[in-house]
């Protein structure tokens, strides 16, 4: 078998875990190329591919039985005619991130409420500034819009905040915990004049494209702070910034925006109320092992001919 591991600054696999992968698959071949240093050749002899392949060349993978991507966003690699055979497998690094993003959204949502960039910048000047007007977390009511994964990761951290939690879920067939409540897309309009604060744990879909315009942010209260981690696009950027200007919300604190990166000069810079961390709420020194322990269970499976999870449906797009 031949593994093509498509190394990066976020990831590669060392002795360790190639030793770990060898044992499971005695007659295994590894590369490790670069994305810069990946060549046709490496594609056309890859059997597993573990990285972020150009999509522009995944056709040319015509062994490719499995691909496996370090992150848990999977948008790029939903489309079933990228692939030259039908019955390739594609999986995603499910539950790596969780933690660390809904401690991230937690994070945006106390510096918004507890004015915590005016301190930063009062103490970057030396100067002693008295604020007022700062509020609290526990007791307040959060909407969290995409209860996947990450979402119920937050919902359960909120619950030690004593917050009231209200989930958004596409499918209601299956309830998650740690909710106070869940309601569908449908509902979610309704429920929006409740919220103190939103936070959106979406993926890329076409449903989820520019689903907070303008006319949802008039829905939210004046003092309500949004939050959004999933995918930039979910959010119209030319009206947010004009939600913040107009004080039509409370804040924001977006980590992930559109386009990435946010060009120089962009409003949305000098928005008031607004934090921007620049796609970085997935970060953790824990991130590396935990990507690890998911591609190596599946490894196994894989290996052992038995059914894989964290798979893409190509139908749903994620």
């Amino acid at each position: 078998m031949y593994l093509l591991a498509i190394s990066s600054p976020v990831f590669s696999l060392g002795e360790k875990e190639l030793a770990l992968l060898n044992a499971e698959v005695p007659a295994l071949q590894v590369e490790q190329p670069t994305a810069k240093e990946l060549t046709d050749n490496h594609l056309r002899k890859a059997n597993v591919i573990y990285g972020w392949p150009p999509i522009d060349r995944l056709r040319i993978a015509e062994n490719l039985q499995w691909l496996h991507t370090p992150s848990a966003g999977i948008d790029a690699y939903v489309d079933s005619s990228l692939y030259a055979r039908s019955d390739v497998i594609v999986t995603r690094s499910k539950d790596v991130f969780n933690i660390q993003i809904a401690e991230h959204v937690i994070m945006l949502f106390l510096a918004l409420s507890r004015s915590l960039a005016t301190s930063v910048r009062s103490t970057m000047e030396g100067k002693w500034i008295r604020m007022s007007g700062q509020r609290e977390l526990s007791g307040s009511t959060v909407l969290i819009v995409g209860a996947g994964a990450i979402g119920n990761e937050l919902a359960k951290q909120l619950q030690g905040f004593g917050c009231r939690v209200i989930g958004v879920k596409r499918d209601l067939s299956v309830i998650p915990p740690h909710y106070d409540e869940i309601c569908s897309d449908a509902d979610m309009d309704a429920r929006l004049p409740e919220a103190d604060y939103v936070a959106l744990c979406l993926p890329r879909t076409p449903a989820t494209f520019g689903m907070f315009s303008y006319r949802r942010f008039r829905l939210m209260k004046p003092t309500a702070i949004i939050s959004n981690i999933g995918r930039g696009d979910a959010i119209v950027m030319e009206d947010i910034d004009r939600a913040l200007r107009e004080g039509l919300i409370g804040g924001a604190g977006l980590d992930v925006t559109e386009p990435e990166p946010l060009p120089e000069g962009h409003p949305l810079w000098s928005a008031p109320n607004t934090i921007i961390t620049s796609h970085t709420s997935g970060n953790s020194i824990r991130a590396n092992q935990r990507r690890f322990d998911v591609f190596y269970d599946l490894w196994k499976r894989f290996a052992a001919g038995q059914p894989m999870h964290s798979t893409v449906d190509f139908s749903k797009g994620y």
